[in-house]
């Protein structure tokens, strides 16, 4: 079993807002052509020693010990979106992306199968639902945009700013029926509950514990 993504579909123009498994593999970011190079490694593998090998084309996965470049940037203060075009995208939950290996694994998965939590969002619903701030750009402004937030640790990666113009979707429909299991949460819970996740507490020296007390 091979962890894939959904950038696997690539988002060139004119090409499929919600492709489903039928759809050939056509990626337009490194991410997406790394994980297409996933699944061939894979297959050549398994069809040389005779076994089966089956991909999960996951969505973003989102998740509060899960590190995703979508989600530290929608976390920031200040958040960038598309004035020119705010598409919709999907995401999946960590802990319905692990249930989905486990059910994967446990009906032996031979083929490739999207994971996607239904429903959708687009950047600026989802800036808005978080209570941050939306940044409108447009053109050049964004080379200054992921300057800055790779500054402050949210850096915006190729297959990221795809999702931000061009959308990021996909047909899951095919999982329930052959894993027998589909996301707990929607898209829209999922990035409700990122906003819910604690933020990183740094603990410097001076406010580091002097000792441990031990109870009996």
């Amino acid at each position: 079993m091979v962890r894939s993504g959904i950038e696997i579909y690539g988002r060139k123009r004119h090409s499929l807002t919600r492709p489903d498994e039928t759809v050939s593999p056509d990626p337009t970011s490194e991410y997406g052509r790394m994980v297409e190079r996933i699944e061939r490694v894979a297959e050549s593998v398994a069809a040389r020693i005779g076994v089966a090998v089956g991909a999960l084309r996951l969505a973003p996965v989102l998740g509060p010990h899960v590190p995703s470049p979508l989600g530290r940037l929608l976390r920031q203060p200040v958040v960038p979106f598309s004035i020119l075009a705010d598409p919709p995208f999907a995401v999946v939950e960590d802990a319905d992306a692990a249930r989905a290996f486990v059910a994967a694994a446990h009906t032996r998965l031979s083929r490739p199968v999207n994971v996607v939590a239904p429903g959708a969002i687009t950047g600026l619903q989802a800036v808005l639902r978080g209570k941050r701030i939306p940044l409108p750009l447009v053109g050049p402004e964004w080379a200054i945009a992921r300057r800055a937030s790779h500054v402050v640790g949210a850096p915006i990666p190729e297959h990221v700013m795809e999702v931000l113009h061009r959308g990021r979707l996909a047909d899951g429909s095919l999982a329930t029926e052959l894993l027998g299991v589909a996301p707990h949460r929607t898209t829209p819970e999922v990035i409700d509950r990122l906003f819910e996740w604690e933020s990183v507490v740094r603990i410097t020296k001076d406010r580091a514990p002097s000792s441990v007390e031990v109870v009996a």
